[in-house]
């Protein structure tokens, strides 16, 4: 079995020495992704040979196995590294093209990492630190997607001041209405709201505006009964304009659920249960779960978690969901116990 070799305070210290790349850096190695033409490639490299992350993490976070992830590192050792200049428009629209990608494959990097049980609290915050410095070494070459840039930074700032409060001891998730509040990491916060304001310098707006814009309303909400959901309700619908699937349309009904009632968003939620984009994803039924356990509907919020259960393959989703079922099942015989009393 591979194990990290990695220990706590040496990814602390990782963390701390964060070195920006040169310009000459940055070209070399968008030089070098360029010449894959599949993402695994691109993402393999990065990992490997930019962030230096060990094989026992490589395992775990493209799910291949250690065999498969030594040759590709044998592969990448036999590269030659490549040179791209600025200057040439045909070299710069292919550079802004490869950022774009860039943005693409880390915002599912992001989200894969932060919800694994496998990898430690303080790989993760690492990892983000590295992306955050990544991206912004790239937006010295002053590309043309910048504000895209800078909204993605502020998104990931905003992800990584939560990790200490998202996750307990044994590396199980807590629901941001749990979470101690105090925990997260206003520096990065802070950090976060300052890209983010760099971000509406430009003339456009990506998803990933919107998406650090919703991010920001949970980190300047005091408490989670502070949110201010009218407003991230507002980015909803802006969302949907760029992104109109069924995925957003559950994230939309979920907000609309905290504006108004649990029963209109489960009637929302049941309206696009039957989308095939979605009918096989634990989203769709642990969602729905959640609104029948908000409506103590515990027969059909346990029957939507075990769903949800067997159809996660993410460790940290099971174990969040194993404990939803085992709630579930206390209130039920709960109840059952308190209508036999009174049938005496």
């Amino acid at each position: 079995m591979i194990k990290s070799m990695e220990s706590k305070e040496a990814i602390e210290n990782q963390m701390r020495v964060v070195i920006p790349y040169s310009r000459n850096k940055i070209y070399e190695i968008i030089a070098n992704t360029i010449k894959f033409d599949d993402r695994d490639s691109k993402v393999f490299y990065i990992l490997h040979k930019i962030f230096n992350t060990e094989t026992f993490y490589l395992i775990k976070i493209l799910k291949m196995p250690a065999d498969l992830i030594e040759d590709n590192i044998k592969s990448l050792d036999r590269l030659t590294d490549s040179v791209i200049y600025s200057g040439c428009t045909e070299y710069n629209n292919v550079i802004n093209n490869e950022i774009d990608i860039y943005a693409d494959i880390f915002s599912e990097l992001h989200n894969k990492i932060f919800y694994s049980s496998d990898i430690s609290s303080s790989f993760k915050k690492s990892f983000f630190l590295k992306t955050i410095n990544l991206f912004l070494s790239i937006s010295k070459l002053k590309p043309q997607n910048i504000t895209k840039l800078y909204a993605l930074i502020s998104h990931i700032c905003f992800i990584s001041s939560k990790i200490t409060a998202a996750f307990d001891k044994y590396n199980r998730q807590i629901a941001l209405r749990e979470q101690d509040r105090s925990k997260w990491d206003r520096k990065l916060i802070n950090k976060g709201l300052g890209y983010l304001d760099k971000s509406a310098a430009g003339d456009y707006i990506t998803l990933y505006h919107l998406k650090a814009a919703v991010s920001a309303c949970h980190c300047l909400s005091k408490s989670y009964e502070d949110t201010d959901w009218h407003k991230i309700l507002s980015l909803y619908d802006q969302y949907l304009q760029f992104d109109n699937s069924a995925h957003v349309e559950l994230q939309r009904a979920i907000v609309i659920s905290k504006i108004k009632s649990p029963d209109l968003g489960l009637e929302i939620a049941e309206a696009i249960k039957y989308n095939k984009d979605l009918d096989k994803h634990p989203i769709l039924y642990s969602t729905l779960a959640n609104f029948h356990l908000q409506l103590h509907n515990y027969e059909q919020a346990l029957d939507n978690y075990k769903t949800a259960y067997r159809l996660s393959e993410i460790g940290i989703e099971k174990s969040f969901y194993n404990n939803k079922i085992k709630i579930c099942d206390k209130r039920i015989k709960m109840m059952n116990r308190y209508y036999l009393n009174k049938s005496f």
